[in-house]
């Protein structure tokens, strides 16, 4: 996973398609990739996402989910939206039935939402695996078993 990617998770209804979760300013290319290939900067616009079990995750390396609020409300409408960047500066969201509950933003607080000590001055913590723990204690996605593995339909911006 690079850095600089946001990843979201919203709880799956059951039948609905990956075209109802996606913002509308995204049309599927009918391409399917791996999941290194949807976290590769080479997405350029484009926007990666995949049923994972209970789970709609999608991957945007622009970074545009985070600022979409209409659409983190809409998208967490019927249950939980969980959503981090991967980023020097990280950020991890909650919301949960159109409303935010929980915003991290920083190495310190995204460690807090995990009950983590805060780091001290010079210590080195890897963003991509506190996104990886973030997702894995709120979802039960792990990226080993679960998100490496899946097939992530591409989305191309209109």
């Amino acid at each position: 996973m690079g850095w600089n990617l946001e990843v979201a998770c919203i709880r799956h209804t059951k039948g609905s398609a990956l075209s109802q979760i996606v913002p509308d300013v995204f049309t599927s290319t009918g391409d399917m990739v791996g999941f290194e290939d949807a976290t590769s900067a080479s997405r350029g616009s484009d926007l990666s996402a995949a049923i994972v079990g209970k789970w709609a995750v999608l991957i945007d390396v622009a970074c545009r989910l985070s600022g979409a609020i209409p659409w983190l409300e809409q998208a967490s409408d019927a249950g939980d939206l969980f959503l981090v960047c991967v980023a020097v500066d990280p950020v991890a969201l909650h919301y949960r039935e159109g409303k935010p509950v929980a915003e991290h933003r920083g190495v310190g607080e995204c460690n807090s939402a995990l009950g983590r000590a805060e780091s001290k001055p010079g210590d080195w913590i890897d963003g991509e695996q506190l996104a990886c723990d973030l997702i894995k204690t709120w979802t039960g996605l792990n990226f080993p078993n679960k998100l490496w593995k899946a097939r992530f339909e591409l989305f191309s911006a209109d």
